[in-house]
């Protein structure tokens, strides 16, 4: 990952590859990151967030599923009780397992995306997950649109009363070339999704973040530093 002082002293703000907020934000979570994205090269390491505690859980899991031994490893790593912590969310693996990382860690959980019904029904699964039975708030939110993400943010606030973390995940994508005549179409709109809208998101919630002393964690991917030809747009939006 690489750190970029976007948020001024009282918010840490990095940017890592798809992976990496595993080791920005987590730790040791590495076997169920690529576990989800097999892709991705064997190990992250691990990174200590001094200013999150580690507090290990006592009470019993609500893990049942064989399928979430994955998740055992990573269950007393660190304790997110009281942090809230807003996702912008897409169809991915990637993003389902962070949530359901911060769920499991205590955390109270904000995911936001344009699927109602995808959202909705991730909250749903997720709850189970929490140690204290929490379910996600989920809000639907088109991210290119600021009075839908002053909205997100109200929500937020009225909901839980601050906001510790923003994990930007929320992206597009098209199989296009430079020779493709839909090219610049589907650059604009590539760059609304994928840059722009996080830098809006950054924008606000920074003066809620410098309250708590909080994290932002911006999701890029491999393609942002080996571009791929047939995703030119988003490989240039992700650099």
């Amino acid at each position: 990952h690489a750190g970029l002082d976007i948020a001024g002293k009282a918010v840490d703000a990095k940017t890592g590859l798809a992976g990496g907020i595993a080791h920005t934000v987590l730790g040791g979570a590495d076997n169920l990151f690529h576990h989800n994205m097999p892709h991705i090269p064997h190990h992250i390491p691990h990174f200590p967030i001094p200013h999150i505690p580690y507090v290990p859980h006592t009470g019993p899991s609500q893990l049942t599923d064989p399928a979430d031994a994955q998740y055992y490893g990573v269950r007393n790593s660190r304790d997110f009780t009281r942090k809230v912590v807003l996702v912008t969310v897409t169809n991915s693996g990637l993003a389902e397992g962070t949530i359901k990382l911060f769920s499991i860690l205590g955390a109270s959980l904000v995911i936001t995306g344009t699927n109602g019904t995808y959202i909705n029904q991730l909250a749903q699964s997720v709850q189970s997950y929490s140690p204290t039975n929490l379910k996600p708030l989920p809000v639907v939110a088109d991210l290119t649109k600021t009075a839908d993400i002053q909205n997100l943010f109200t929500q937020t606030v009225q909901t839980f009363g601050k906001l510790d973390v923003l994990v930007n995940f929320a992206n597009s994508y098209a199989l296009l070339n430079i020779t493709d005549p839909n090219l610049m179409a589907s650059w604009d709109q590539t760059f609304q999704n994928d840059l722009r809208s996080t830098a809006e998101l950054i924008q606000q919630a920074v003066p809620l973040l410098e309250q708590t002393n909080g994290s932002i964690t911006n999701v890029a991917t491999i393609a942002g530093v080996a571009p791929v030809a047939v995703e030119l747009a988003y490989s240039t939006a992700k650099a």
